[in-house]
């Protein structure tokens, strides 16, 4: 479920400094013969322990957000310094910097992920005990094998320790979604956060990577990388007087911002108009975006 480099160049984005780990003092020995810096280092695999870590453009908490890594994802740390880690995400290749306190050293795969918003982690399976932790949608666990015991299951993390969670409230990991338009549309009136990828916040690209992740797809982080990398190209879709006929689940593609079609009309997306997901007629979002740029719609693509 993870982008690979090979990915990443047939996109047409290698070396793009979003999916590439180089700076000029830094940068992944892989890159030796691509980039120049003063040292290459090999990277050490860790995973995110906390339920959602801020990837940043700088090692600053005023630093802006680049995206989020969530609970159980794996990240590949290419330097620590001052409570900081620098590296990339495997899922989506994107780079930044993570506080070191949310990283621990890989442990076993994951068996199960969170396959709703949100949900709670009880320290024992009891559902009024007070939660330990709450995770969102596509969260990593391991499933003890334990319980079920009062609808809840013992699940644990890299450390191998951790709790109790609603059974229902898990998916397993090998078992793909079949409607990623359903999956979305449970972000409905979430609020809109740049670079966020959870109920708490989300934007356009990450309402997209996070459904499709369901559905065990993997595709890169922002929209412009996005248009390439999502299922097939639909002719005629970039102009709506070429009468496509678009069909739930197509994505569509606009300068700067994505969405899926709810039906023939509506666009799910979230978006700043707004400042939440909605689902909006598709000639509005068209004739707002046409107010700043000729071809508001950009490509379409549709999921086979």
């Amino acid at each position: 479920m993870d982008i690979s480099l090979a990915q990443i160049e047939r996109l047409g984005f290698g070396g793009d400094p979003r999916v590439t780990p180089a700076r000029a003092d830094i940068a992944a020995s892989h890159l030796k013969e691509q980039v120049q810096a003063t040292r290459f280092v090999s990277g050490r695999e860790g995973v995110v322990v906390v339920n959602r870590a801020a990837l940043r453009a700088e090692p600053d908490t005023r630093a802006r957000l680049l995206s989020e890594i969530l609970f159980g994802e794996h990240f590949t740390i290419y330097e620590l310094n001052k409570g900081w880690v620098w590296g990339q995400a495997p899922l989506d290749a994107y780079v930044g910097y993570l506080p070191a306190s949310a990283i621990s050293p890989r442990g076993e795969s994951a068996t199960h992920r969170v396959s709703v918003p949100l949900t709670h982690v009880y320290p024992e399976p009891d559902i009024k005990a007070p939660p330990v932790l709450s995770l969102p949608m596509t969260a990593r666990l391991s499933v003890t094998g334990s319980g079920p015991e009062n609808g809840l299951v013992e699940v644990r993390d890299a450390s191998g320790e951790m709790g109790w969670v609603w059974a229902r409230h898990l998916g397993s990991m090998d078992r793909p979604v079949e409607n990623f338009v359903n999956t979305a549309l449970g972000f409905m009136g979430a609020p809109y956060l740049w670079g966020g990828k959870t109920i708490a916040g989300i934007d356009c690209s990450g309402l997209v990577q996070l459904a499709l992740a369901m559905m065990n797809i993997a595709v890169p982080r922002d929209s412009d990388m996005q248009a390439g990398a999502i299922g097939e190209r639909l002719e005629g879709g970039g102009k709506l007087e070429d009468g496509a006929e678009l069909q739930r689940g197509d994505v569509v593609f606009f300068p700067d911002h994505v969405g899926i079609m709810l039906d023939a009309k509506r666009l799910l997306h979230a978006n700043a108009t707004h400042m939440m997901v909605t689902a909006d007629p598709l000639a509005e979002v068209v004739a707002g975006i046409a107010k700043q740029h000729d071809r508001p719609i950009s490509e379409v693509r549709r999921i086979s």
